[in-house]
């Protein structure tokens, strides 16, 4: 019974917390990236590519859409502000996992684009009073486009789709330099969230 209580408390603690947050128009685009992904894995799975790249393609412009609303309509807030960066790492993680999975993507980007996730996990895991909102940067802002614009790419390449060699290049380059993107934005929030562990406070690491 006291189990059941410390639950119900601490649900009610997160919704109090963020209020009517919740129900903002940015957050609910938002939140409509995260249901799309279990979408694209299974259409992924099932070979339906054409399903798949509809769905990649709306989570790829909705990570642009809540942004560009929550600022144009003044709408911007905490909730957000964790729920982005959050569903731009988990939906990368599922992406390449799931093209790794069907044999679209090689194992080794996968390792690339998780590790970092990894050891700031840890980071956040021995030291949880370093956790923070922490504003993505201009190079996270950048690897998160080059990664959702190459993993289309190449799924429209596949051999079950268009089975061009020139777009699996180009798709091949955009996520050689996302991969990069994503280590060096790794090193700067993990810089970011020692110093704010550090200052106590929000933390913005370096453009």
């Amino acid at each position: 019974m006291k189990q059941g209580t410390d639950v119900d408390r601490g649900a009610g603690s997160l919704w109090s917390e963020f209020g009517d947050q919740w129900l903002l128009l940015p957050n609910l685009v938002t939140y409509l990236r995260g249901l799309l992904l279990p979408v694209f894995v299974v259409m992924l799975a099932l070979d339906a590519y054409g399903w798949a790249l509809a769905a990649l393609a709306i989570i790829g412009l909705s990570d642009w859409v809540d942004g560009f609303l929550a600022r144009r309509l003044g709408l911007v807030s905490r909730l957000g502000q964790c729920l982005d960066p959050l569903f731009d790492r988990v939906g990368v993680i599922v992406i390449v996992v799931s093209c790794a999975a069907v044999g679209l993507a090689p194992w080794w980007l996968v390792a690339v684009l998780v590790s970092p996730e990894l050891v700031l996990g840890c980071l956040l895991r021995v030291r949880p009073q370093a956790r923070r909102i922490v504003q993505p940067t201009r190079i996270g802002k950048v690897r998160t486009a080059l990664l959702l614009v190459g993993f289309p790419l190449l799924i429209l390449a596949a051999p079950h789709a268009l089975d061009s060699a020139t777009l699996t290049a180009t798709a091949g380059s955009l996520l050689a330099l996302g991969a990069v993107g994503h280590l060096v934005a790794g090193v700067q929030y993990g810089r970011a969230l020692l110093a704010a562990d550090e200052a106590g406070q929000v933390s913005r690491p370096a453009p």
